[in-house]
């Protein structure tokens, strides 16, 4: 067969294979993370800044000072945080029993479940919050404590829907090896490791430097907070799941500042707050775009 005869034949091919997709109805475009930008900081005194959640529609940010600490914000007209006075110290009956919290995550229905990672050693705490944030400690609210040993580095659990089921979402910090891991929150609650039967659902191979997971609902996608290289760096990853809790990651998507250590965002309505690891300048507000397929 001549070289054309050859070229005329993938010419036919491919003539065939676009007329066959044309006529193929295509699946719309996934959900996206179209921008995302950092304002000028303000200081929170919470220590190194770990992360951030909104419970009840308040902002709570939380770190590592003398003890690990969670206070609270509200956000003004401005989109600036502003502390509220409340707070809860990380300690039961005077121990500091997580020092270095990362990951805070509250459902309504199911409970709230706090991460706490000390030499890459992820632990998992089932608190009742109302207690904590009335007592303003952990002396009467913690309800179990669970080993994350299935985590390569640390813990940062986050509830996630996976269909029409809530899961707890983990991963981890390390430079390799690194999965997003489902966990049944149910048989969390009273499960002393994640490696006991029926907690772990479901587990996806994922990108490194995993500080914390923002779970979006309104877009039903969750955002992976990392660093670019190890305790540097702004990076946002987007993934969908499908109901069986499988993750599919969009590309990263890397700020060239602020250039600090990332380590937690919250997303209230169409604003967002995110944390990073300064003891000072380390609350900022957000601009963040999540554009759907109708809105493309």
């Amino acid at each position: 067969m001549s070289g054309i005869e050859k070229a005329l034949l993938s010419i036919a091919a491919a003539t065939t294979t676009v007329a066959l997709l044309a006529a193929v109805p295509q699946a719309p475009a996934p959900v996206g993370l179209a921008a995302w930008s950092a304002h000028p900081p303000q200081s929170v005194p919470i220590g190194a800044g770990q992360g951030a959640t909104v419970i009840a529609g308040m902002l709570y940010v939380y770190g590592d000072a003398d003890t690990g600490i969670i206070r609270e914000l509200t956000l003004g007209p401005d989109g600036r945080p502003t502390p509220t006075g409340r707070a809860i110290r990380l300690t039961r009956n005077g121990e500091n029993i997580l020092p270095h919290p990362t990951g805070l995550t509250h459902h309504p229905e199911i409970g709230t479940f706090i991460g706490d990672t000390v030499r890459q050693q992820g632990v998992i705490y089932h608190i009742d919050w109302n207690r904590a944030l009335a007592d303003g400690d952990l002396d009467h609210a913690v309800l179990n404590i669970t080993i994350d040993d299935l985590a390569v580095n640390g813990t940062r659990p986050e509830f996630v829907r996976a269909g029409d089921r809530w899961l707890i979402a983990t991963s981890d910090y390390g430079s390799a090896d690194n999965a997003l891991r489902l966990y049944d929150p149910e048989r969390l609650k009273h499960a002393s490791r994640t490696s006991a039967p029926g907690v772990l659902v479901a587990s996806t191979p994922c990108g490194p430097f995993v500080q914390t997971i923002e779970w979006d609902d309104e877009h039903e996608c969750l955002l992976l907070v990392q660093n670019i290289t190890p305790g540097l760096g702004w990076r946002l990853t987007l993934a969908t799941l499908d109901a069986e809790g499988v993750a599919t990651f969009d590309e990263p998507q890397d700020l060239a500042t602020p250039t600090d250590e990332l380590e937690g965002l919250a997303i209230l309505g169409d604003r967002a707050v995110a944390v990073s690891a300064s003891r000072r300048d380390n609350v900022f507000p957000v601009t963040l775009t999540i554009e759907s397929p109708s809105s493309r």
